[in-house]
């Protein structure tokens, strides 16, 4: 009986010292995890320095060294908070074997997977997700094949009432995302609707009012929230687009050039033109100069490069050769883009500007995280580029390209000309930001979050422009 005492007090002994311990690494691991969340927003401000501080490429290198100094920094804080975040699974995983019961340190377990999950479906890290997907089952959760179907939500206010709200699944087809409209879903509850994690396509209605396409990415257990306004053809505009308002993920492409570091951007509402200004939209502008003085009209006409003029004035008349006339304009600098949305704003009685930096990118990509406006995967037949089509590269007609269109209906943003921005490259070196893939180039400036700088007193033969307007 004595030795029966004996081992039963020997083992609660042995299970309050084991419970000690994992409350011990879960107390341990929790103080990691909360260095991590710090650590990481100490990255993101990191990462917005380096954007204002970034060099131009033929910087010098004493120049690029204080820059190379601050990545190296950056990088150090993002393996830092890896490394907070790898000692936090250390510490859980060591109070498991310790209280493989213990709910409170099952649930720090699985919200560590968890988010690991969702990080490897972001990278699109298959491998790493089956892994994860493998440890989630060892921990006999009760609703795991509900955590694993990752279901989202997304809640919808919109103004006025509108008439119908349908939604459906996007399907890559031939390498570009359609929406699968066998799938499409009328929307007839308000509030949140539960949803599985992927991309679809939003379309909502109204009397009266312009159709709204709105990409929708829902994540694991995160909630999509659209505040949206349905405008009339009046208040967007014939050739324009509507942006709604709200926040995208912006950047985070590795394969293309000066790609913002991945961020999410909150945009207000604008209106985009939906093509570039052609050929004979900027002769309008120059011959409306030309008609009251010919001699201030000259510096506004574009040029292929300092010494040939692809137009002329004669006798009054703006000329060009027809049948360029639906063309991308080309061969203006920043200063010429400008001039046009002054006149323009004084013609129509609207505000027009260039569209900034973070505008362009939403407004080519969506936001559903797509690499190209058309989806994740690129083809030369998709939009005007150097290898588009057979023999020597020139540019093509606005709108030939039908699969080089946006999510919202924006055409032409990954082919045909690149386009000035009202943002600055690097404000210290006078660079203005230029956007988008054109004709003689190649499938990396077809990239949404493909950016370069140019000086914005100099007309290439591969710039041009598009407009936007607020609403207000």
């Amino acid at each position: 009986l004595a030795d029966r005492v004996h081992e039963f007090l020997d083992g609660r002994r042995d299970r309050i010292r084991r419970q000690q311990r994992a409350r011990a690494e879960l107390s341990l691991a929790r103080e990691r995890l909360r260095a991590c969340e710090e650590t990481e927003g100490r990255s993101r401000e990191l990462a917005s320095e380096l954007e204002l501080v970034a060099p131009v490429p033929w910087a010098s290198t004493e120049e690029k060294s204080r820059f190379w100094e601050a990545e190296d920094h950056y990088e150090r804080t993002l393996e830092s908070a890896e490394l907070h975040r790898e000692r936090a699974l250390q510490h859980l995983l060591r109070a498991r074997e310790d209280a493989p019961e213990d709910p409170e340190i099952r649930d720090a377990l699985t919200e560590v997977y968890l988010e690991r999950l969702d990080r490897a479906e972001l990278l699109g890290d298959r491998f790493q997700q089956r892994f994860l997907e493998t440890q989630l089952r060892g921990l006999d959760l009760p609703n795991l094949e509900e955590l694993l179907e990752g279901k989202g939500s997304l809640s919808i206010r919109v103004e006025p009432t509108p008439t119908r709200r349908t939604l459906a699944p996007l399907v890559e087809q031939h390498r570009v995302w359609v929406p699968a409209e066998e799938e499409r879903i009328e929307l007839r509850d308000a509030g949140a609707i539960a949803l599985a994690q992927g991309r679809y396509e939003l379309r909502v209605e109204a009397e009266g009012r312009r159709r709204i396409l709105v990409p929708v990415r829902i994540r694991r257990r995160a909630t999509v929230e659209l505040d949206l306004r349905l405008r009339t053809d009046d208040d967007i505009g014939a050739e324009f687009v509507q942006i709604p308002a709200g926040s995208f993920v912006m950047g985070g492409d590795d394969e293309t050039f000066q790609s913002h570091p991945r961020q999410v951007r909150d945009v207000g509402e604008f209106a985009i033109a939906r093509y570039p200004i052609t050929f004979e939209e900027y002769r309008e502008f120059v011959q409306s100069v030309a008609d009251v003085d010919p001699e201030e009209a000259e510096p506004l006409l574009p040029h292929v490069s300092e010494n040939r003029n692809v137009w002329g004035i004669d006798d009054g008349r703006v000329l060009y050769f027809e049948t360029r006339r639906n063309w991308p304009v080309f061969g203006v600098d920043f200063e010429q883009a400008q001039r046009y949305c002054q006149w323009r704003s004084q013609r129509d009685g609207r505000r027009y500007r260039l569209p900034t930096d973070e505008e362009w990118e939403k407004a080519a990509r969506g936001t559903d995280e797509r690499i190209f406006p058309w989806g994740d995967r690129f083809d030369a037949s998709f939009c005007k580029n150097a290898e588009s089509t057979e023999g020597k590269a020139q540019p093509e007609a606005v709108g030939a390209y039908p699969i080089d269109c946006s999510p919202y209906g924006v055409r032409d943003m990954a082919g045909g000309i690149r386009e000035w921005c009202d943002s600055w490259y690097s404000e210290k070196d006078g660079q203005r930001l230029v956007r988008g893939g054109s004709w003689n180039f190649t499938s990396i400036g077809a990239h949404c979050a493909y950016r370069m700088g140019c000086a914005p007193h100099v007309a290439y033969p591969f710039i041009g422009f598009r407009i936007v307007h607020d609403f207000g």
